[in-house]
């Protein structure tokens, strides 16, 4: 089984963060590549991650960090908190 991206602890909470870029914006920007399938498989991950872990109990967050490469510069970095509703 594949682990996310980033898988990060804070006092509160483990966050799990997928990671997506693109080098234009012909196909959209980075974080609309995350389809209802991945989606699923992401939160699949996390709760098999948190059960060997023993931390069902920790409050989770899905962030996404979208990176968008354009010509020669510098690449845009969007930090998407909460991208992610486990609930849905």
């Amino acid at each position: 089984m594949c682990l996310g991206d980033l898988i990060l602890e804070d006092r509160s909470r483990i966050i799990f963060v997928e990671v997506k870029s693109r080098l234009s914006a012909k196909y959209g920007l980075p974080q609309e590549a995350i389809t209802y399938h991945k989606k699923r498989q992401i939160i699949r991950v996390a709760k098999w991650y948190l059960q060997k872990k023993g931390c069902l109990e920790r409050e989770i967050r899905f962030d996404v960090l979208a990176i968008r490469f354009q010509g020669t510069g510098k690449p845009i970095i969007e930090h998407i908190p909460w991208a992610l509703d486990i609930e849905e």
